[in-house]
C-alpha cells in the first residue's frame, strides 16, 4: 500500500510536470502566435495605410484631373482673364498676359452677357477655357486667373467656372459685386441658405471654387453690396454671397447652421487663414465705409454696407486693383510666376 502511494505520488508529480510543460509551451505558442499575428496585422495596417495614402494621392490627382485628363498647363506666361472691361495697369513690374474677354449686349441699355460668346467657344466636352486661351494666343499659359465685375462676374465668371476641369485649371478668381442668386424661396428656410439659388447649377460651381480656396488650394476674393438687378426674382449680391458662405462654412465645420459668416466669432481665424492685410482693408473701408469681412483659408469675402446701390457698386470696381495687389499679386510672385 505504501509502495502504491509512492508510485501514485510519482505519477501525480510527473503529470503535474507534464501539465506545467504543456502550459509553458501553450503560453509560448500563444505569445509567438500573437506576436506573429500582430506583426502580420502591422503589415496589413501598413499596407492599408500605404494604400490609403496612395488612394488619397490618387483622389487628389483625380480631383485635379477628373476622368484622368491632364490638367497640366504650359510653360508660357501666366494669364489674367478680365471680364470687367479693365486692364491690369495696377500690376507692378512685369505683368502677366491679359485676355480682355467682352460680353455682348442685346441692346444698348442691356447688361452684357457672356452666354453667347461662351457657347461659341465651348467644346463638345463642355469645356470653355482651352478654346478661350487658344483664341487669344495663350494656349500655353502657365497659370490662369479670372477677374470679373458686375455682369462680368455673374455671367462671365459663371461661364468660366461651369465645367469642373476649367475650375481645376483656374488658380484665382476675383469676383466684384456680381453674384446674384435666382430666388427659389424668399426668405430661405432656416438651415438651407442655398434656397436663395433656385437652380443649384448656378450655385454649385461657385461653392466648389470657394471650397478649394477655403482649403488653401486656390485663391479667391469676392465682394458684395446691396445691388440687385431690376428683376425682382434675383437677389442682392450680399444675400447671394452670404448664403454661399453660410453653406460653405457649415460644410467645413466653420459655422453652425444659421450663423452669420460676417461676424467674428463665430467665424474666427484659424491657422492657414490669410485675411486681407490691414492696410488694404483700411483703404477699402475708407472708400466703402463700414465693411464686413469673412476669411476661410485663401478665400476672402467683403460686404459693403447697405447704401446707395449705384454708388456702392461703382466703388467696388475702383478697388479691384488694391485688392488684387493684396492677394493675387503676392500669390503669383510667391510661386515665381511673375
Amino acid at each position: 500500500m505504501p509502495r502504491r502511494r509512492g508510485r501514485l505520488r510519482l505519477l501525480t508529480a510527473a503529470a503535474a510536470k507534464t501539465c506545467a510543460e504543456a502550459s509553458r509551451r501553450l503560453r509560448l505558442l500563444l505569445v509567438t502566435t500573437t506576436r506573429d499575428v500582430l506583426a502580420g496585422l502591422g503589415l496589413v495596417l501598413g499596407s492599408v495605410a500605404a494604400a490609403s495614402l496612395t488612394g488619397r494621392r490618387a483622389a487628389s490627382s483625380a480631383e485635379a484631373a477628373p476622368g484622368g485628363v491632364s490638367l497640366a498647363l504650359g510653360g508660357g506666361p501666366p494669364v489674367v482673364i478680365s471680364t470687367y472691361a479693365g486692364g491690369i495697369e495696377w500690376w507692378p513690374g512685369t505683368q502677366p498676359a491679359l485676355i480682355d474677354w467682352p460680353g455682348v449686349r442685346s441692346s444698348p441699355a442691356a447688361h452684357p452677357s457672356w452666354s453667347g460668346p461662351a457657347d461659341a467657344l465651348r467644346g463638345s466636352d463642355g469645356r470653355l477655357l482651352p478654346a478661350l486661351l487658344r483664341k487669344y494666343g495663350h494656349a500655353s499659359a502657365s497659370r490662369v486667373a479670372a477677374i470679373g465685375f458686375s455682369a462680368g462676374s455673374n455671367s462671365g465668371l459663371s461661364q468660366l467656372l461651369r465645367h469642373p476641369l476649367d475650375r481645376a485649371q483656374i488658380d484665382f478668381v476675383g469676383s466684384f459685386d456680381g453674384i446674384h442668386g435666382y430666388v427659389g424661396q424668399y426668405p430661405p428656410p432656416q438651415g438651407n441658405p442655398l434656397a436663395y439659388f433656385k437652380f443649384r447649377e448656378q450655385a454649385d460651381p461657385w461653392l466648389d471654387f470657394m471650397r478649394q480656396a477655403a482649403l488653401g488650394l486656390k485663391g479667391c476674393v469676392i465682394t458684395a453690396s446691396n445691388v440687385a438687378p431690376p428683376a425682382a426674382d434675383f437677389t442682392q449680391t450680399r444675400l447671394a454671397l452670404t448664403s454661399l458662405l453660410q453653406a460653405l462654412g457649415t460644410q467645413l465645420g466653420r459655422l453652425s447652421p444659421g450663423d452669420t459668416p460676417w461676424t467674428s466669432p463665430p467665424l474666427v481665424y484659424r491657422p492657414g487663414d490669410a485675411p486681407i492685410p490691414a492696410a488694404t482693408l483700411a483703404q477699402v473701408r475708407e472708400s466703402w465705409g463700414t465693411t464686413a469681412t469673412a476669411t476661410m483659408g485663401q478665400l476672402n469675402a467683403l460686404e459693403a454696407p447697405n447704401g446707395d446701390q449705384k454708388e456702392d457698386h461703382i466703388k467696388q470696381a475702383k478697388l479691384i486693383g488694391p485688392l488684387m495687389l493684396a492677394t493675387l499679386v503676392p500669390r503669383w510672385r510667391a510661386g515665381g510666376q511673375v
